[in-house]
């Protein structure tokens, strides 16, 4: 629903700092948008069209489709170098260099099932700067095990070690 009255536009749009104007980014529906490390582009898919896009930010120049398959949930890498999305229950990856003016789509390579991880789709998910991601993994699976310990938490773990003899840097 769009309330014209209280003038909010579908879209994509950003305010600068120190500002208080609106200016408007992307038009449509967009949606699981994410800005690059650098600052210098956008990653977003529309509501209205199936895909991946790409325009640099915060200009909106240069729309650059990456994908015409249904996507969701982008994520940048760390190093700008790579995009991370889900094509239905499988995560992906495309390579993208954002440092370049000229952006072109690399390969997309299917990295993994969802379901067949019991991992939840969607933005239940973060790249680290080393490229390993964290995950939220399905509990309410009947396949998983009793004995899965799920996320363990180990506090004050450096006087463990060194009560144990170990050496802590």
């Amino acid at each position: 629903n769009v309330d014209r009255a209280s003038g909010y536009e579908p879209g994509l749009q950003y305010i600068e700092a120190g500002s208080s104007e609106i200016h408007p980014l992307v038009g449509g529906e967009p949606r699981f948008a994410d800005i690059s490390p650098d600052n210098r582009y956008v990653v977003y898919t529309n509501r209205s069209d199936p895909g991946l896009f790409l325009k640099r930010f915060p200009r909106g120049e240069g729309l650059v489709a990456l994908t015409s398959e249904d996507a969701s949930a982008s994520r940048w890498s760390r190093d700008g170098k790579a995009i991370f999305f889900w094509q239905g229950d499988t995560l992906m990856t495309i390579a993208v260099d954002s440092a370049s003016d000229d952006p072109r789509p690399g390969p997309i390579t299917a990295l993994f099932s969802a379901n067949d991880n019991r991992l939840l789709p969607g933005y239940n998910y973060d790249v680290a700067q080393d490229g390993r991601l964290l995950m939220l993994q399905r509990t309410d699976d009947p396949s998983a095990s009793t004995e899965d310990p799920g996320i363990v938490i180990i506090q004050n773990w450096a006087a463990e070690f060194a009560a144990a003899g170990a050496e802590v840097q």
